[in-house]
């Protein structure tokens, strides 16, 4: 015998209409502004996380904002072909080994709960490959967390007036860089981090 299949019943056209002209908050995706991006990264920063470059990432960059001068360090464009990326050491010994996995328990669960996924590498330091972090050569014998994240494809940044009064435009496709989705994520699990060493 089967049983009764719930049809959905149709959502009325003024109701529907309604619903989609609400305006959207700024999406998480987007390329930031560097007003917007740097008091964000300092705290991060001051933590212990770097701004890095994508591996892979080309040197040649591509014009970014039409109507800006070339030397012009122009708003998101530095953020493109960009990571976030955060080393944490723990001792060599089972205590180490036994925290490195409390850790990065409670960073599989904020990456769910964000639902963006970084670059996770746990390695001996003797492991790590020289190429994934400039930290590598600084660290002693001990077990490496490696978290680094980027947006593959991230949005443009909202075109805007600078301080001159020109209006400037992101100008051709937006490459892999940091957005606020990878500033999100790192925040979090830096809390997570200080929770578990019982800083508040």
């Amino acid at each position: 015998m089967l049983g009764r299949v719930a049809v959905p019943r149709a959502v009325p056209f003024a109701r529907a209409a309604a619903t989609a002209t609400k305006p959207k908050r700024p999406s998480p995706y987007r390329l930031p502004h560097l007003s917007t991006f740097l008091p964000a990264f300092a705290p991060l920063h001051v933590a212990g996380w770097r701004l890095d470059r994508v591996p892979g990432a080309t040197s040649a960059r591509e014009p970014l904002l039409r109507g800006a001068s070339d030397d012009v360090l122009s708003d998101g464009g530095d953020l493109q072909d960009r990571r976030l990326v955060r080393v944490w050491t723990f001792e060599p010994d089972r205590e180490g080994w036994r925290r490195l996995r409390e850790l990065l328990g409670e960073i599989g669960q904020a990456v769910e709960t964000e639902d963006h996924h970084p670059s996770i590498l746990v390695a001996p330091s003797s492991d790590v490959p020289r190429a994934t972090s400039v930290l590598t050569a600084a660290l002693t014998s001990s077990y490496v967390l490696h978290v680094s994240t980027h947006t593959h494809t991230p949005m443009p940044f909202s075109p805007y007036t600078d301080s001159s009064g020109r209006r400037l435009e992101f100008d051709g496709k937006p490459r892999p860089g940091v957005t606020g989705k990878d500033l999100q994520l790192a925040a979090r699990l830096e809390a997570i981090w200080d929770r578990l060493r019982g800083v508040e």
